[in-house]
């Protein structure tokens, strides 16, 4: 489970930073009643993890104020992996639902981490209402991608720590049940045989 592994790393002493852009909302009241709840337990189970705080997740805004739906779903690793495609970061994705992704594998290549890291440029460069030379400077200056998102978080077109609300009674029941968004095809239709995520996180943290 890939919450699980960001978990184990996060409390490693000099671990990688993980950065996450997600929409404030989900699309459409069913997935907001379903996503969101789980949402917020997730980031409250990896916080707990987070001792030394390199674990942030944004939502971009624009020069209003206003919330950007994010929907294009990418990941950039190291500047060495480069992955886009369909599947959420979810349990259905993971193993219900069909998807389609393409990665692209950079390692022992540096003309094309060179290019991965042009396009993670480009990508913080547009939400950050900043050139990519800014973010660029930035980057190499903080040796850090949370600090220098930090440093160049504005007034205008940004990108702000996502606070998410915290569910009540029925979409808390929702999230721990997983009836719709199982971890496999075998859960839509019987009952676990195996704790789900949440349950799994705080025990270890225990």
């Amino acid at each position: 489970m890939i919450a699980e592994a960001i978990a184990r790393r996060l409390e490693e002493p000099d671990g990688p930073e993980f950065v996450v852009i997600n929409p404030k909302t989900a699309e459409g009241w069913l997935d907001e009643e379903v996503m969101s709840p789980a949402r917020y337990h997730l980031m409250q189970a990896l916080k707990q993890r987070d001792r030394h705080g390199r674990f942030r997740i944004y939502t971009p805004v624009t020069k209003g104020g206003l919330d950007i739906y994010v929907h294009a779903k990418i990941m950039i690793v190291d500047d060495e992996i480069f992955r886009v495609g369909s599947a959420n970061l979810n349990n259905r994705s993971m193993g219900l639902d069909s998807e389609c992704d393409l990665m692209i594998d950079g390692r022992g290549r540096d003309d094309v981490c060179g290019e991965i890291a042009r396009i993670r440029t480009g990508l913080f460069a547009e939400h950050l209402g900043k050139t990519r030379e800014e973010v660029a400077e930035c980057f190499g200056k903080a040796g850090s991608l949370i600090g220098c998102i930090e440093a160049l978080r504005g007034e205008e077109r940004s990108l702000v720590p996502l606070v998410p609300k915290p569910p009540n009674k029925a979409e808390r029941a929702i999230a721990e049940s997983k009836l719709l968004d199982p971890e496999a095809p075998d859960e839509l239709f019987e009952p676990r045989v195996r704790p789900g995520l949440l349950a799994r996180l705080g025990r270890r943290r225990r």
